[in-house]
């Protein structure tokens, strides 16, 4: 066939449901052994091959193993894959095998389920170092293995400017620095300024956020001022302004069968502007997930009730304050959302699924 199989193709070859020959796939045991040869025999002929992402939406799991050798000419760790990718087999797993040449940064990749090679593309929420600090290391690292057209997706070319911390107790501003625009470019990397969302493999960007509840940008860096900041020329005469992170923008999914998953990365701009300016470009209402930080760590008592007031009426299936939160909103949103905050630490991973 041209087009891949389907299990509706199968059932339709061997003359049962979806369901039992999605049992079959599955490894399911109860189905009949003469039902099973029948499946098997179709899905044979139609050369069916099981969708990973898919199966990984529905229950969660990826459906492959990654197993990191030093070396692969070696008997003895040739048969260590050989069992391996046996046993895999038999369960309906894949194992991807890494040739790690006994070098720790290799295995460090592999432990760190790094697939250089299955990246569709870089996304920056906002030009703060915490943020940004290890992507050119880690482009040089990997490029050799990723896609030859790989593309950074950021909210605007303001990402590129220089920032400052403010000074404490009458101290001058301190220079954060900046991403290094010149050195991704001689990585070949082309850089994608997002006026408006892009798709990017599975994800989405939410384009620029509106701004358009009560929240507003709460003090954090200070830049040397441009046109895009809204600030009077007077006001941005030879002084350093509040970065009013016009460039700010959110990654997105949308999980099949549960709903919007929001990834905020700092919420400069509002994490209730944030999730209702994501709601508007996918479409969809049905909120599963607010995840990332909500910088909310420098917010009044006032304002932190009234956010999670918001949050609470756009009903989040999962609320998960990380970074620049603050204690003060964490303990609001347990307490008014205590069936969906999930509280994380450094290192956590959620898999979000059907």
């Amino acid at each position: 066939m041209s087009s891949r199989a389907r299990l509706k193709d199968v059932a339709a070859r061997a003359g049962v449901s979806v369901k039992t020959v999605s049992n079959v796939v599955n490894g399911y045991e109860h189905v009949t052994p003469g039902t099973r040869k029948k499946v098997e025999e179709a899905l044979g002929e139609l050369g069916y091959v099981p969708n990973l992402a898919a199966r990984g939406l529905r229950n969660g799991r990826s459906g492959v193993i990654a197993l990191a050798l030093p070396e692969l000419h070696a008997p003895y760790f040739a048969e260590i894959a050989h069992h391996v990718v046996r046993a895999a087999a038999e369960r309906g797993w894949t194992v991807l095998v890494d040739e790690t040449e006994g070098r720790l940064d290799r295995e460090r990749q592999v432990a760190a389920g790094i697939r250089a090679h299955l990246i569709d593309g870089l996304i920056l929420s906002h030009s703060h170092r915490d943020h940004y600090g290890g992507l050119v290391g880690f482009v040089e690292q990997y490029r050799g293995r990723m896609r030859p057209e790989l593309k950074l997706y950021t909210g605007g070319d303001l990402t590129f400017r220089e920032k400052w911390n403010r000074g404490r107790d009458g101290e001058r501003p301190v220079s954060m620095g900046a991403l290094d625009g010149v050195a991704l470019q001689a990585a070949h990397v082309e850089t994608v300024c997002c006026d408006h969302a892009h798709t990017i493999g599975g994800a989405f960007t939410s384009g620029p956020i509106a701004r358009t509840s009560f929240e507003h940008v709460l003090p954090n860096t200070l830049v040397e001022p441009t046109p895009e900041d809204h600030f009077t020329e007077e006001e941005r005469r030879g002084r350093l302004v509040p970065d009013k992170h016009p460039d700010e923008h959110a990654t997105c999914y949308v999980v099949q069968g549960r709903g919007l998953v929001v990834i905020s990365s700092c919420g400069h701009s509002g994490i209730v502007n944030t999730v209702k300016s994501a709601m508007a470009v996918s479409g969809v209402d049905k909120l599963h997930a607010v995840i990332g930080g909500f910088h909310l760590g420098v917010a009044p008592n006032d304002y932190i009730e009234h956010t999670v007031a918001e949050l609470k009426a756009l009903a989040p299936e999962l609320l998960v304050p990380m970074h620049c939160t603050g204690k003060g909103f964490i303990a609001a949103a347990l307490r008014e959302m205590p069936g969906q905050t999930v509280l994380t630490n450094t290192g956590s991973r959620f898999t979000f699924g059907v």
